[in-house]
């Protein structure tokens, strides 16, 4: 690896989540949804720390109301193509749904959400209904940690990312070309998906950046995994960090819930998206 990122790296301090970072330091215990008032500033505190956070509610109460009890702090409810009328989408294998990685059992490779939207959600929240007995293990890796990577590697290739057409994401009637990486004040913003509903830019500096990007992706060291349990509730920054899903067998109950915010909440809220530019 480019001994430039290694050090670039070696300042980072622990919010970059990869294969060191330790769940307990990105949970938080909650006893009920009527409780997380209480402990907003520490959710606002790690989300903006770690670009995401594991809320684990110890009582079992109405699922749906584990997702919509944060509201108050993340922003008003956006809708997706399988939601409700809560805005909540169920995430479980299914036939009906062809096309969608999300409803299936294969390996659901690392991504943003929304990608195909002109507007993606700023957060997405995912609880945990049912676990699979094997399989089904949650990623995550930190934008930052892509961009100072490809910054070390070649900075051409890089800043090829911030082009408008750099991605087109396409699914479902929709479609969307947009930079991978945004740059919105001191902050950048990262949008990203890499399957057969997105298609780079053919300019060289895009393909080899995705190629490398793919690279990096693949190396267990620069990602963190783990397996959501019942009750718990992973909330992520959806313009910081890339996430995703492995394979498990097509007859596991396996049960999620999920429900994207705009991250438009109240002023006092703080919220803090993408990483330093």
């Amino acid at each position: 690896m480019n001994d430039d990122f290694e050090k670039v790296n070696s300042k980072e301090n622990k919010s970059i989540l990869d294969s060191r970072s330790n769940l307990e330091s990105i949970k938080l215990g909650i006893p009920s949804s009527s409780h997380v008032e209480k402990f907003k500033e520490k959710i606002i505190e790690m989300f903006n720390n770690y670009g995401a956070l594991v809320v684990e509610f110890k009582s079992n109460e109405d699922p749906r109301e584990q997702l919509l009890c944060f509201k108050d702090i993340f922003g008003t409810t956006l809708t997706h193509d399988r939601a409700d009328k809560d805005m909540i989408a169920e995430v479980a294998v299914s036939d009906n749904f062809q096309g969608y990685l999300g409803t299936s059992n294969v390996e659901h490779p690392f991504h943003t959400d929304g990608a195909y939207e002109e507007t993606p959600p700023h957060i997405t929240a995912l609880r945990c209904e049912i676990p699979a007995k094997s399989g089904g293990t949650t990623r995550l890796v930190s934008g930052k940690s892509i961009y100072d990577y490809l910054m070390a590697q070649n900075k051409i290739i890089a800043n090829a990312l911030f082009a408008p057409d750099a991605l087109c994401v396409e699914r479902a009637g929709r479609k969307s070309c947009q930079p991978v990486f945004q740059r919105e004040k001191d902050r950048i913003l990262i949008r990203y998906r890499s399957d057969e509903t997105s298609t780079p830019s053919q300019k060289p500096e895009v393909q080899e950046a995705m190629l490398e990007i793919k690279k990096f992706l693949e190396n267990k060291t620069n990602y963190m995994a783990f397996t959501l349990k019942e009750r718990q509730v992973l909330i992520a920054d959806n313009t910081r960090i890339l996430h995703a899903r492995t394979a498990f067998a097509k007859n596991e109950p396996r049960k999620m819930h999920r429900l994207f915010f705009s991250g438009k909440s109240s002023p006092e809220s703080r919220l803090v998206f993408g990483f330093p530019a």
